[in-house]
This record gives C-alpha cells, structure tokens and sequence, in this order.
C-alpha cells in the first residue's frame, strides 16, 4: 500500500510513482504539495531514474522558484536522471544555466554544473550554445570558495568549461 504522495509505506520492496499523482502535485500553488512531489521523484529516481523522466520539465519550470531545500532536490532529481538520459534532460540546460548565473543559492552549483557535466557528454553543443563565457565568469566566482565541496564544484566547471571552449573551437 502507498503512503502520501505515491511514497511506499515503510517495508514496500519499491519505490512507487504514481506518475499523475505526483504532476498534479508539482502543478499545485502550494510549496508543500511541490516540495513533497519533489520528494517523491528523487525517492523513485534513486531506483530507477528512467520512471521520473516524464517529470523533467515541470521540475525545470519550478527550479528557482522553490524554497533552498526543494530547489536543492530538484537539482539532484536532474542530475541523477542527466546521468542515466541526457538528452531528455538537455531541453532544461537554459533553465539550469539561467539557475546557476541568476540564482543566490550556494547549495545546488555542484549538482547543477554536474548536470551540466552530464549533458554535455551527450549533448555538448546545447551546453555550448547556452553557456556563454560570462555565464561561466559568474559561476566560477560562486564556486570559489563559497561552496561546501568547492573541488568538486571547480572541477565539474572545468569539465563543462573544458568542453564548451572545445566544442568551439570545432
């Protein structure tokens, strides 16, 4: 049996996704509602990331609009479902490029720009295209120093700074 918002009771062998449930839950003007459907996609995408993807653009349209911890699971929902199926996450590098530049929040440059990193293995001209050299002056400067794993920060950059300049040089 589920418990709220399509999450298994404890002892359930699977995550569940009741997939209309949680869009529904991501379409609600409540942060409550978003945050627990939130919740509930990065439960399920740890399983299997390939059952969330349908979620992909609504987290993309609510990704800055949320409180710090719902923005924080919304990037790490698009970075895990990035690694296992770039290219149907490649349609929100504007919005996470847009994130990173525009966005106070500290706590999501390293899980964004490995997102990033992610695409861009697949997809580096939609990274390149979106990433202009600004882009990248304004995230580094975020990410030195001022995060909790600033290496790992600085060297996702550098990966996806790396193939950016690589691809246009081509």
């Amino acid at each position: 049996m589920e418990g709220e918002g399509g999450l298994p009771n404890e002892g359930a062998a699977e995550p569940a996704l009741q997939l209309g449930t949680v869009l529904t839950q991501l379409d609600q003007s409540e942060a409550e509602q978003q945050a627990t459907a939130v919740e509930t996609i990065l439960h399920v995408s740890h399983e299997d990331p390939t059952r969330c993807l349908p979620t992909v653009p609504k987290l993309r349209s609510l990704l800055g609009s949320c409180d710090s911890r719902t923005n924080a699971n919304i990037a790490r929902c698009l970075e895990i479902m990035a690694k296992k199926a770039p290219n149907d996450v490649a349609p929100s590098v504007p919005a996470i490029v847009s994130f990173l530049t525009d966005s106070p929040s500290l706590e999501t440059t390293t899980t964004l720009l490995e997102c990033l990193e992610a695409v861009a293995e697949e997809r580096p001209a939609i990274v390149a295209d979106e990433l202009e050299e600004v882009d990248i002056a304004v995230i580094a400067e975020r990410v030195d120093g001022t995060t909790e794993t600033p290496e790992q920060s600085t060297d996702a950059l550098a990966t996806v700074t790396e193939r950016v300049h690589t691809l246009r040089q081509d």
